[in-house]
């Protein structure tokens, strides 16, 4: 299964979603964690890569949809939402250098 599939079915979007809504964020910081998290789910990138699931000891076929679960799937309900670091790859002032002027601090 493709990455993008993979993430997808963890919740993703529900991380993503809740980025508007994390205190503390600038909206500068908001675009920032939004864009990687899209970026690790876009097709013609990180998205396309393949993500292998190994199983040992379950006993009859288990369906890949099974697998894949999350308790991100129906709400984040009280899991951290994952947001950048300081030593984070910087790919939204890379591909748009106008945003480099501003700020991330909230």
């Amino acid at each position: 299964m493709t990455q993008q599939r993979y993430l997808k079915k963890l919740g993703v979007q529900s991380f993503i979603d809740a980025l508007q809504k994390a205190p503390g964020l600038s909206p500068l910081a908001q675009t920032a964690n939004r864009m990687a998290m899209l970026e690790l789910t876009r097709v013609n990138g990180f998205g396309g890569f393949g993500v292998m699931l190994q199983t040992k000891g379950m006993g009859e076929h288990v369906a890949l949809d099974d697998l894949v679960t999350s308790r991100a799937r129906p709400g984040l309900g009280s899991l951290p939402i994952p947001t950048l670091t300081a030593d984070y790859t910087p790919i939204l002032t890379a591909k748009y250098p106008h945003y480099s002027d501003l700020t991330m601090a909230p």
